[in-house]
């Protein structure tokens, strides 16, 4: 179910993925890495890209859907991407709380929060735009 930006109903989402999720999780513990929006937003955003040609999404996705914080992000009015305007969206959560599970740390605790944001594909992490460059132009000769 693909919605427009802004007509969020959190609760029918939830609820739509709850089968999902149950099969995925099928006979295995698993433990949230992401806060609980953050996989509906980036299907969402891939859902967008695929039907509308626009992987917008709400605003209400990295203010927290629970919130009603309707804050302009600019990932609701994500660009067309173009060599002048080069932009990514950076889906991020943080979580300053973790807990130590099997000698890993997990995000954990209310106050796991996206992060969405525009950034530079060419500058973001240190200048993937241009690696990514380097890999399409070695595609061609590097036998498969």
């Amino acid at each position: 179910m693909v919605e427009k930006a802004g007509s969020i109903s959190s609760q029918s989402r939830t609820r739509s993925m709850a089968p999902m999720v149950q099969r995925i999780s099928a006979g295995r513990t698993l433990v949230p890495t992401t806060t609980p929006t953050l996989p509906i937003a980036f299907m969402e955003m891939l859902g967008n890209f695929i039907v509308n040609d626009n992987p917008s999404v709400s605003s209400l996705y990295d203010n927290g859907i629970n919130t009603g914080n309707t804050t302009y992000n600019p990932v609701s009015d994500w660009p067309p991407y173009s060599i002048y305007n080069p932009l990514l969206m950076d889906f991020n959560t943080t979580c300053p709380e973790t807990t130590e599970i099997g000698g890993l740390p997990y995000c954990t605790g209310s106050t796991q929060k996206n992060e969405f944001r525009l950034a530079d594909a060419y500058t973001w992490e240190g200048g993937r735009g241009v690696r990514c460059d380097f890999w399409r132009n070695m595609g061609k000769k590097v036998p498969e």
